[in-house]
């Protein structure tokens, strides 16, 4: 795994309106370049004389934003995991029925890594570059997740269930589908694809739509005997739900030994 390096706090940037805007752009388009280049390429044969090429500026103004190929690649794993989750969050927030919050999330998830195929390519490079920080990816997702379950099984939504194996089993069911038809064939998934997803999410694979429940304890406050699809504990209601994904805390950065840059999830939109 790649060493971390020291991060200092960022001076105040002092520079007139016009420098910061015209140097985030720059930012933004060695960024963007690097996205493409570590996808095409590779993190280990990519280079940042082609990231400069692509991006129109100077070996030279690379070294301004980041020190090392390592430091932008981290930045970049970081920005496209605060982009999902803000875009899951965007989408997901008003809804209250975890149900319909489900398919509008699957939906809105395809519909991102078909704008942003390069998701998969760049968060596979990165479990070899940095396990910590692909890990930490998956990590952040399923905390929000796991949140949206708890708030959702208190409102009687969803049964009472393991909330961290279910939120990596709903994760885990739109990866794949997301693989097998944005990724692979860059498309949207047919409507009886996505259709039946969304079923077995809601209703498993049941003939019956409804299997046995879990055993006792393996959910937060399951009481025995009770039967959750009433939903008697809907009035129980702890606050807004998070969507899927969705997490407004601030991101703990796993690799905090970085050069100081702007960190996207200081955004107060982030997840």
């Amino acid at each position: 795994m790649l060493q971390s390096q020291n991060r200092a706090a960022a001076a105040p940037d002092r520079r007139p309106t016009g420098m910061r805007e015209r140097g985030e752009m720059t930012r933004d388009r060695l960024l963007e370049a690097a996205e493409e280049v570590f996808a095409e390429q590779g993190f280990f044969r990519a280079s940042i004389a082609e990231i400069t090429r692509r991006a129109g500026v100077a070996q030279g103004t690379f070294y301004l934003y980041f020190k090392a190929k390592e430091e932008i690649f981290r930045e970049l794993v970081r920005k496209m995991s605060h982009d999902l989750r803000r875009t899951l969050q965007e989408a997901t927030a008003p809804i209250l029925d975890r149900r319909d919050a489900e398919r509008v999330g699957l939906e809105t998830f395809l519909e991102f890594v078909l704008q942003r195929r390069n998701l998969y390519t760049v968060m596979r490079e990165c479990e070899f570059v940095d396990p910590e920080l692909h890990r930490w990816h998956y990590q952040r997702l399923a905390e929000g997740y796991v949140r949206g379950l708890r708030v959702a099984m208190a409102r009687g939504q969803v049964r009472q269930m393991d909330p961290e194996a279910l939120a990596y089993f709903l994760m885990g069911a739109a990866h794949m589908i997301g693989m097998r038809w944005t990724y692979w064939e860059n498309t949207l998934p047919p409507r009886e694809a996505v259709e039946t997803i969304v079923s077995a999410m809601l209703y498993g694979i049941d003939p019956t739509g409804r299997g046995p429940d879990p055993v006792p304890g393996a959910g937060p406050e399951e009481t025995p005997g009770h039967d959750h699809d009433k939903g008697e504990n809907a009035s129980a209601d702890p606050g807004p739900s998070n969507s899927p994904g969705q997490d407004p805390a601030p991101d703990a950065d796993p690799t905090p030994n970085r050069s100081p840059s702007p960190d996207p999830d200081t955004d107060p939109n982030a997840r």
